[in-house]
């Protein structure tokens, strides 16, 4: 049996990027002004809490921090304000900008060399919106953090159905994503599914492992190379030899 989750397709090994937290933050509409409401709270950036807590740290979310300081998840702080030159004005689900993403995202990487994507936070139960038409993914990885793709319908056996440039992967089930595209191909090592060009997975990394490995996208057989079978997981397989790589 194969189980892919976020982590596996996308995030092997990079999954600690995602910051869960012991405790919930205090709640955003605390010590709102008099003519302010619960309910109007976040609909209402003069009403806002000024302080970073994890509920207020989305794309559309409202001030929370002093000036020129935007409220973010951060691995080694957990909530923290950041000044606006750690953010950037570029296009979630596209490259970073020196290491920077839009104010609610996250810059990911797998491998030095391969390309660097903003990816959106979200929260599936309490905050599933999405830029850009995009869809809020749950991750086993945290309780409190979620991420967006946009699904595009573009094929990953095939690897068509994208602008120059960029590679065809598979979200969940049969859904799938153009992103920019690694340039990892079939068994090559790899952190993350972007490490892989278009049309391929990154396996799990497993315990006492450093990387996985670059699967590729199938519907039958004849696309897998020599000794490999076509695995179905859903609408599409996995090319997988005679010791399947979850």
């Amino acid at each position: 049996m194969f189980v892919f989750s976020l982590c596996a397709l996308f995030f092997s090994g990079a999954c600690s990027l995602m910051v869960s937290f012991d405790e919930p933050g205090e709640p955003a509409c605390n010590m709102l002004p008099p003519d302010c409401s619960v309910e109007s709270c976040l609909e209402k950036p003069e009403c806002a809490w000024q302080e970073c807590n994890p509920d207020i740290v989305y794309y559309d979310s409202p001030p929370s921090c002093d000036q020129d300081q935007q409220c973010v998840y951060s691995e080694a702080d957990g909530v923290t304000c950041l000044a606006d030159f750690f953010f950037s004005e570029g296009n979630f689900y596209g490259l970073c900008d020196q290491n920077r993403c839009p104010h609610g995202g996250v810059c990911i990487q797998g491998m030095v060399g391969s390309p660097a994507i903003c990816v959106p936070y979200c929260n599936v139960y309490s905050h599933s919106r999405c830029p850009d038409g995009g869809t809020c993914y749950n991750t086993d990885d945290s309780a409190l953090v979620d991420v967006c793709f946009r699904s595009d319908g573009c094929d990953p056996v095939k690897n068509r159905g994208c602008d120059s440039g960029m590679g065809c992967y598979m979200i969940f089930n049969s859904e799938t994503s153009c992103l920019p595209a690694g340039p990892q191909l079939a068994n090559d090592r790899c952190k993350i599914a972007w490490d892989c060009a278009g049309g391929h997975v990154c396996s799990e990394i497993v315990a006492g492992e450093t990387y996985g490995k670059c699967i590729k996208v199938c519907e039958d057989i004849a696309q897998c190379g020599m000794n490999e079978t076509c695995v179905p997981i859903g609408v599409y397989g996995l090319c997988q030899g005679p010791i399947p790589v979850k």
